[in-house]
């Protein structure tokens, strides 16, 4: 089973990460490690700034990132604030992955 587990705090999805691998399903973990704890995680969506030029660039990041973030059959966001963007910045990349996955 491919899975996406989105958004990461105090090592949950990781943890699950490494469990579900050992059963043998192939899983991606998208965070941006938990802040300053840097947890360990396969694709960064850590933003690096609050200025104009470093939101443009973290847009950027989650648009070339979320591309690949179609065909898993379980996406699992760890609460409605699964990116460090305001709600009304968030709901295209959601809806992204509604359309582009079986179950979110």
């Amino acid at each position: 089973m491919k899975i996406l587990l989105l958004g990461d705090y105090s090592n949950v999805h990781a943890t699950l990460a490494e469990g579900l691998r050992t059963l043998g399903h192939e899983v991606t973990l998208a965070s941006d490690g938990d802040g300053w704890k840097a947890y360990a995680r396969d694709v960064d969506l850590k933003r690096y700034g609050m200025n104009w030029r470093s939101t443009m660039a973290f847009l950027w990041r989650l648009w070339r990132a979320f591309r690949h973030f179609k065909g898993y059959d379980v996406v699992q966001l760890i609460n409605p604030v699964f990116l460090p963007l305001r709600a009304e910045r968030m709901r295209p990349f959601y809806r992204w992955l509604r359309r582009h996955n079986r179950r979110v």
